[in-house]
């Protein structure tokens, strides 16, 4: 992807992300303040901060019946940070 399209995909999900602030009932803002919410205030996005990295499967999976699995890591060099 290249650095145009990144920009674009996170303005973009920024976008849905006060979308949702505004609009749904789950939303954090009150339901009586949201008629005066515009957005969220955002740092432009800064590519030095952009990661592309290969995720490894983790070598013993263990399946459950949750709504999610984590079954993959990354792993990438900045003060030794594993998600």
């Amino acid at each position: 992807m290249n650095s145009e399209n990144y920009k674009n995909l996170i303005k973009n999900n920024r976008k849905g992300k006060d979308i949702f602030f505004k609009q749904n009932f789950q939303s954090p803002i009150p339901q009586e303040e949201r008629s005066n919410f515009l957005k969220l205030n955002y740092y432009e996005p800064d590519l030095r901060y952009r990661f592309e990295l290969e995720l490894e499967e983790f070598a013993h999976k263990k399946s459950e019946n949750r709504r999610y699995r984590r079954k993959f890591k990354g792993v990438f060099e900045m003060g030794k940070v594993h998600f």
